[in-house]
């Protein structure tokens, strides 16, 4: 800016104050004690201005005690003072919408060196003067030597944004937004649309303007939105609830969404599931209901299930002992059902129940099972045995066998027609072999035909005899002159104990050894032999044993202590 200087010349009636001249000030005062722009020098006055009483700056003088002004440089001096005016500055900062303040405008002013000035404010519409900004500069003193800025700052004020329903406000509407404050020109987001059940929005609007734009600068007042609903068709539910399988609690399986005008009654149609009854008993039933704007009405509809019996049944013969047929129950619809525990009854089978583990139908259930002779019934044949030592018996083996319950058990000796075997429920068996014994039909003790009982208790008996056999002692090859008698022929019972007669002798002659050891009697006759031969004693060797060592050599023989001769060995 152009710096403007404006000499003001004042006319002193008295005479000039100082007789010499002197420094004046950047403030105008005229400093008593300097000449010269020394060091320290107008320190209280804004500093030396290089001007004094006698020449301002250099370039023109006046006479002591003249009357008049004179013009010298940068003020005009009269008497001997000068007064000088000089620029100054007011700056306006405003605050953006980043809250960060910056310069808007600069006025150029001009004052007094040395005098005190004031920001005067700017009035701007949606500002108002910060004077507590930290940087805010209000008042100044005017200066030559610099120039003077004054700063003025202005915040931005603060509106409400309100808004607000017209005419009926409908159950459930969105809640109307919080008023909120924003500062002058900040971008406001406009509310999102309100929503009423059953009812449509009109928008929002501003001095019944609609409000298109998802946002807007706040202007410098408050505002108030406005909006409004209209009436429209509404959602209703109806759900259908079953009784659970394992509980008595219901469960949702189907859900029917349905419309219709607000607040106008409907009432619920149950649908057809097999296995099931509509139930309006039910606590929780709703049956019937209004509509409602915000579709929260729920008709709800439950069905019990259908229950149904299982009973169990014997067909045919029932045997005495056969177990007690289950209990009939009661099942609902849909359950899991076991099937009972086979039944039993000794010396039957059982076939089984007609059906495995099933879903309860919607009908009743009649299961089914019978008996029939077991095949599996057991009895026992023991054999017995004459015992060695004496003409008592012992048990030899037990025989577990099995056959068809009640059947009659008869020993034969030959095999019966295969035709015959089952005439009159009746079977044949014949005797088992051992070897070694004989089966003794006449025994008294024997059981040789019984009923197969259903408890598994016949028990049939056969008692053998044990077989004698022969035991003979016989020479092979020549019998020497001499020779020991052959032990005599002995009669042993099967399995009985033999001991063998001790070796035989011959005069110049080795017995070979019988050819048998003690031995169990086996279920056959037994010829022990046994031969002579030459004494194949081991002859004399006479082995020579020479034994060379050191100068001496030994020669003996083997296995005796005689030596031969002894010779020395003759050094070389």
């Amino acid at each position: 800016m152009k710096r403007l200087s404006v000499i003001l010349v004042l006319i002193f009636i008295l005479s000039p104050m100082y007789s010499s001249a002197n420094v004046i000030c950047n403030d105008g005062t005229v400093s008593k004690t300097c000449t010269s722009c020394t060091k320290g020098c107008c320190s209280k006055h804004g500093g030396c201005s290089g001007r004094t009483t006698d020449s301002g700056s250099g370039s023109s003088s006046s006479s002591s005690g003249s009357s008049g002004a004179s013009s010298s440089g940068g003020g005009y001096y009269y008497g001997g003072a000068t007064v000088t005016k000089d620029d100054y500055k007011v700056e306006h900062y405003i605050e953006e919408s980043d809250n960060k303040y910056t310069l808007y405008e600069t006025d150029s002013k001009t004052d007094v060196v040395g005098k005190t000035v004031k920001a005067v404010p700017y009035n701007y519409g949606g500002f108002s003067v910060n004077n507590s900004h930290p940087n805010a500069i209000l008042s100044g003193t005017v200066s030559s030597y610099t120039t003077l800025k004054l700063k003025v700052y202005y915040s931005r004020n603060s509106y409400k944004v309100t808004y607000k329903y017209s005419g009926v406000t409908p159950e459930g509407a969105t809640p109307l937004p919080e008023e909120k404050t924003y500062k002058y020109y900040d971008s406001v987001t406009l509310a999102p649309k309100a929503t009423a059940p059953g009812y449509s929005f009109s928008g929002w609007t501003h001095n019944d303007k609609p409000l298109e734009m998802e946002k807007f600068s706040m202007p410098y007042s408050d505002i108030t939105i406005i909006g409004t609903f209209k009436p429209e068709t509404s959602k209703y539910k109806v759900e259908h609830y079953q009784q659970n399988v394992n509980d008595d609690n219901y469960t949702l399986i189907d859900t029917k969404e349905l419309e219709g005008t607000t607040d106008v009654r409907v009432i619920a149609t149950p649908n057809d599931y097999p296995g099931f009854t509509f139930d309006k008993t039910v606590p929780e039933s709703i049956v019937e209901g209004n509509i409602k704007g915000n579709n929260s009405l729920v008709l709800k509809l439950y069905y019990k299930r259908n229950t149904h019996s299982v009973t169990y049944k014997y067909n045919n013969e029932v045997p005495d002992d056969a177990t007690t047929l289950p209990e009939t129950k009661t099942y609902k619809y849909g359950e899991a059902i076991k099937i009972e525990e086979p039944a039993t009854a000794l010396g039957y089978t059982f076939s089984g129940w007609n059906k495995e583990e099933f879903m309860m139908p919607n009908e009743d259930i009649v299961i089914e099972g019978d008996f029939k002779l077991s095949d599996d019934t057991k009895y026992v044949i023991e054999y017995y045995v004459q015992n060695i030592n004496n003409d008592e018996f012992s048990v030899l083996d037990l025989e577990t066998l099995k056959g068809t319950t009640f059947t009659d058990l008869n020993y034969v000796d030959e095999a019966v027609e295969e035709d015959e075997e089952n005439t009159n429920n009746k079977k044949y068996y014949q005797v088992k072999e051992f070897d070694g014994l004989t089966f003794d039909k006449d025994n008294p003790d024997n059981v040789l035909s019984g009923i197969i009982e259903k408890d598994g208790s016949l028990i049939l008996k056969m008692y053998y005899t044990r077989n004698t056999y022969k035991v003979s002692y016989k020479y092979t090859g020549n019998v020497p002159e001499g020779a020991t008698p052959l032990p005599r022929e002995n009669e042993y019972k099967f399995g009985e104990e033999v001991k063998v007669a001790k070796d035989a002798t011959a005069p110049k002659l080795v017995f070979s050894g019988w050819s048998k050891e003690n031995f169990k009697m086996p279920a056959e006759d037994v010829v022990i032999t046994g031969y002579f031969e030459k004494d194949k004693s081991k002859e004399k060797r006479n082995r020579i044993l020479t034994i060379v060592g050191g100068t001496t050599t030994v020669t003996a023989i083997a296995g005796t202590s005689t030596i031969i001769h002894k010779k020395k060995s003759k050094k070389k």
